[in-house]
């Protein structure tokens, strides 16, 4: 078969065309790998250029190895010579050539970004004395100016402190004949900035092909560029729309200023998509369209027709998850265990309502791009805090407890406290809580007061945690204010917030589903006549953890469901595509409310909207939408509106029986209200539309109606009142998120 045989007309223009730069402006489901291949193997065939001449660069391992499948089947025996990789590897691959142009030795290191780290903590330890919260706070800001970040306005001691480390950890690499990835793209730049370096590189690769050139940041930009000025042929191939990693320098504005840097550039479009129906397709062709920073186009479905799109309101994320998962049954029973279901969501916390749902329902369900929730390391944390609490002759969570927490308690001392009391058949507790078995195992040293001072604490934590009645009952208390109460002891959520970045305003976000996990879990034992306390929940957490991992042997016998982000879903695709959560604060984002910059809030926004537009374009067959009316969201329970991006949507492709939800009448959504927490002499205050909580003030409750606050405590994400409901007079200990003045 010819290569103009296996092409669209549309696909035909823009592969073989060679006479001018071209940028190819390939939609999502229209053949842009095919087209790349075609137009190196149309190089080689037809105007007989060498392929050891020819570039083809795209972003990672597994795109390049797919490349380079296809280029070898149009071209055997000669498309093993294409200059085929990522923009790392084929920078470390001319270095190792001709780095000792610019003063690179041939034989450098690469360190990868754990080396990286690992270096910055040596080198910040050798000259700080700093706690392990402020050293990885630190690590990251060194990390982010290496890349070229500009946070801060005005220079100040602690940019002057930053700035002296990446100096000192660029001496050491170069001391050590190490290039790390962020310096194998800058030292690349260099060697074709340099006079012999393009005379050689410019010589050898005369066409270039780029593929996802939406997602390069400004370096491969400037790279690609000075390859492209002296190349016989260039041609970029990307879509602006699904330009989405913005926080990694990634600018969507980058394929529209190719066509202004080179004159004559023609621009082609891929508009003809062979994955989606036409109701999916004519809801992102819609919503896209609010976008201005784009070069505009609109995809057409080869496939055809197809059922309208499912939206669906909930009321709490729970029922939200509860009706996917059945939803998701009725399509394996309908299609069979070979149909391809995904539930895409925007941020990796809203997983653990949907995973407790798929265990209880008996689901395999696989998780891509992140951890199973009850993996992540802050919530392992968090559980073994609240073991350690529970269990005093757990070893294994008191260990686990002095490594997450900057207790002072090194690794040194926790492993001669292990081996006395695996030699003295004590645990690790007994052998802490004694005097005479601490001086034992350690000898004359500092750690003995902060030993102290840790088992003083966890001994009055057990005694608020665990009572005995009069009557000799031993009470534990109830799970959600257990968690909390520990979480706030040991600072853990205060920690994350005081470090203000997204690594860990993600992570607060996943504590914050742990503390929901526990309100829903007392909630659902108490509607039951169940035990509620920490114990039962730890026990429920366990078997929960136990279940995943027979659903991960399951899933390789189909009819298996996928859970990612939106972020991880780009590139991929299914039959059916479930988006939840699509409600403002959570997509779009509430970061991309925040700041003064108008400009930069109106760009944070349209980057939301293509994730969406990502997640849209995976489904090729049903895509199903929904909300919740409230979500537990920033550490509150609170009523969420429906997502702006909604209201984008045609009629005409939805399900007729979801229309009102969609009614044009309603205003755009405006962002959420911030709630404030304020502090007033000893106690809090929580403003709720204007209305505050404070001690006295008369609340309501979902489950145990009116009462009255006695006492405030905690702080942050974790506050809590103590409350005396009028209807049995009881005491209670209640989130402060729960409760409504009355």
């Amino acid at each position: 078969m010819s290569l103009k045989q296996s092409l669209s007309l549309e696909q035909q223009q823009a592969a073989f065309m060679c006479a001018a730069p071209v940028c190819i402006l390939a939609g999502a489901g229209s053949g842009k790998t095919r087209v790349i291949t075609h137009r190196i193997a149309y190089l080689v065939r037809e105007h007989k250029v060498r392929p050891q001449s020819i570039l083809g660069v795209t972003f990672t391992n597994k795109a390049a190895r797919e490349m380079r499948e296809r280029v070898e089947q149009l071209l055997p025996h000669q498309g093993n010579d294409v200059l085929l990789g990522t923009f790392h590897g084929l920078a470390a691959r001319f270095l190792r050539y001709y780095g000792d142009l610019i003063g690179i030795s041939r034989d450098f290191l690469i360190y990868d970004e754990d080396d990286a780290t690992r270096l910055i903590k040596k080198i910040i330890n050798e000259r700080y004395k700093l706690s392990k919260e402020e050293l990885s706070a630190e690590v990251k800001k060194v990390l982010r100016r290496r890349d070229g970040a500009k946070e801060e306005a005005e220079y100040n001691s602690k940019l002057e402190r930053v700035d002296s480390i990446v100096a000192l950890y660029q001496e050491r690499l170069k001391k050590i004949g190490a290039l790390d990835f962020s310096s194998l793209l800058i030292k690349f730049c260099e060697l074709l900035e340099n006079p012999e370096g393009a005379r050689i590189l410019c010589g050898r690769i005369r066409h270039v092909v780029v593929d996802e050139y939406q997602d390069v940041n400004a370096i491969q930009a400037r790279i690609i560029n000075i390859l492209a000025e002296n190349a016989d042929s260039v041609a970029i191939v990307g879509d602006d729309d699904q330009s989405i990693y913005g926080w990694r320098g990634a600018c969507a504005s980058f394929m529209q200023k190719f066509l202004t840097n080179f004159a004559g550039a023609q621009l082609y479009k891929l508009e003809e998509n062979y994955r989606s129906t036409k109701p999916i397709l004519d809801a992102a062709n819609a919503l896209i369209a609010h976008n201005t920073e784009r070069l505009g186009k609109n995809l057409l479905a080869i496939r055809g027709d197809g059922p309208l799109i499912g939206l669906k309101q909930h009321y709490r994320d729970n029922q939200e998850a509860q009706a996917v998962i059945e939803q998701v049954s009725r399509l394996f029973q309908q299609h069979g265990k070979n149909y391809e279901i995904a539930v895409l969501m925007r941020t990796n916390a809203q997983s653990r309502p949907l995973e407790e749902a798929l265990h209880k329902a008996r689901m395999p369900y696989r998780m891509v791009g992140g951890m199973r929730f009850y993996d992540r390391k802050e919530i392992k944390d968090i559980l073994a805090a609240l073991r350690a609490v529970l269990y005093q002759q757990s070893d294994v969570d008191i260990l686990r407890l002095l490594n997450a927490l900057p207790l002072g308690i090194g690794k040194k001392t926790q492993d001669a406290l292990s081996y006395y009391a695996g030699t003295h058949n004590l645990s690790l507790y007994e052998t802490m809580n004694t005097a005479e078995h601490q001086a034992d195992a350690l000898g004359t040293t500092r750690s003995h007061k902060k030993i102290s001072n840790l088992i003083e604490n966890f001994n009055q934590m057990r005694s608020e945690i665990i009572s005995t009645l009069p009557n000799g009952e031993v009470k534990i208390l109830r799970a959600d204010e257990a968690l909390i109460y520990v979480i706030d002891q040991f600072g853990i959520a205060s920690r994350l917030e005081n470090k203000n970045d997204e690594e860990s305003e993600g992570r607060l976000e996943n504590i914050e589903q742990l503390v929901q996990a526990a309100v829903s879990f007392v909630e659902d034992a108490e509607s039951r006549g169940e035990p509620s306390d920490a114990q039962t929940f730890l026990e429920n957490v366990a078997l929960i953890s136990k279940d995943e991992s027979v659903n991960e042997q399951d899933a390789s016998h189909g009819g298996t469901l996928t859970l990612m982000t939106l972020h991880a879903a780009k590139g991929l695709e299914f039959d059916a595509v479930f988006l939840v959560g699509l409600e403002e604060g959570v997509l779009p984002h509430s970061r991309s409310f925040h700041g003064n910059d108008e400009e930069k809030r109106r760009a944070a926004l349209e980057e939301e909207r293509r994730l969406l537009y990502v997640g849209i374009t995976r489904a090729r067959l049903r895509l199903f939408l929904s909300f919740c009316q409230e979500r537990f969201m920033h550490g509150k329970t609170s009523p969420s509106e429906p997502s702006r991006f909604l209201k984008e949507l045609p009629l005409s492709v939805i399900e007729p029986n979801a229309h009102w939800i969609l009614d044009r009448n309603n205003k755009t959504q405006e962002p959420p209200k911030v709630m404030l927490r304020v502090p007033t002499s000893s106690a809090y205050k929580v403003e709720y539309d204007d209305k505050n909580i404070a001690v006295g003030t008369h609340v309501y409750h979902a489950n145990y109606h009116k009462g009255k606050v006695v006492s405030l405590s905690g702080a942050g994400k974790v506050m809590r009142a103590q409350v005396r409901f009028e209807d049995d007079g009881q005491l209670r200990t209640i989130m402060l998120t729960h409760l409504k003045p009355a």
